[in-house]
Order: structure tokens, then sequence, then C-alpha cells
């Protein structure tokens, strides 16, 4: 039963993520269905639900992972996978052109939205770069300290 919840948390955390940001952006169009936001909350108690149970079974028994499907030899997914870094760049720049030439930040707050999206992803993709390179540094350091050892005995 763990193994369930703890796959379930895996798959449903994004998602829920994703969509408690999509009702956010779009409240006020929604207040106007009369029975769409109480419908809205159960979905939200739902993954609240899933995110708590999920967590803390997660987290009381961390040995326990979801088997992951490796990347296919070519594919759509691999391709973004690949070129991450010159897709989010690419995105943020013609985006961030877009909003600042014409001043989309008064026409509507969903356009702050996104931007405030792009830019986290933008800056969270920068961090996990350097993050990647620190460790790939920290490990060659260390099988290089550990090769010196072995020749010197």
């Amino acid at each position: 039963m763990r193994y369930l919840l703890i796959a379930i948390y895996e798959k449903t955390a994004l998602l829920g993520s994703i969509t408690l940001i999509a009702y956010r952006i779009f409240l006020p169009y929604i207040y106007k269905v009369p029975y769409l936001t109480s419908s809205v909350q159960i979905i939200f108690l739902i993954f609240w639900a899933i995110t708590l149970i999920g967590g803390m079974m997660s987290y009381l028994f961390p040995y326990i992972r979801t088997p992951k499907r490796p990347l296919k030899a070519e594919g759509i997914i691999r391709t973004f996978y690949l070129k991450s870094d010159k897709i989010i760049m690419q995105v943020y720049c013609y985006v961030f052109g877009a909003y600042a030439i014409f001043y989309l930040d008064r026409v509507s707050v969903l356009f702050d939205y996104l931007m405030l999206l792009l830019l986290g992803m933008f800056l969270g993709y920068k961090i996990a770069v350097r993050a990647n390179k620190y460790s790939l540094d920290e490990t060659s350091k260390k099988k290089q300290v550990s090769k010196k050892e072995s020749h010197t005995r």
C-alpha cells in the first residue's frame, strides 16, 4: 500500500501544482460559474490529501523509489532534454522582449504571471547547471585524490 501511495504522490504532485497555478490565474472567471468553485475545491482537497500522505510516506520510507523509465534513443522528450538550455534561454528572451516592447504588464496580469513563471524556470535552470557542475567537480577531485593515494602506497 505504501508503494502505491508514494507512486501516486510522485505522479500527481506536479499536476496538482500546475492545476493550482491555473486556478489562481483564472479565479475571477471561475467564480462566475456557480458549481465550478466547489468542484475545484474538492479536487484540491484530494490533491492536498495525496500530497500530505504521500509526502509523509516518502519521508518515512526513503528507500522506496518508483522505477524510472530511461529516455528513448530518439524522441521529442530526449530532444527537449538535450537542448533545454537553448530552449529555455530563447523562450525567456523572446517573451521578455515582447513584454518590454509592448508593455504587456499594463494589458493583463496574466502576462506578469507568465514572466514570473519563465523567470523561475530560467533561474532554476541556471542554479541546477551550477550545482551539477559543482558536484561533478567535487567527485572528480575525490577520484583524483583517491588515485594519488593508491599510487603512493
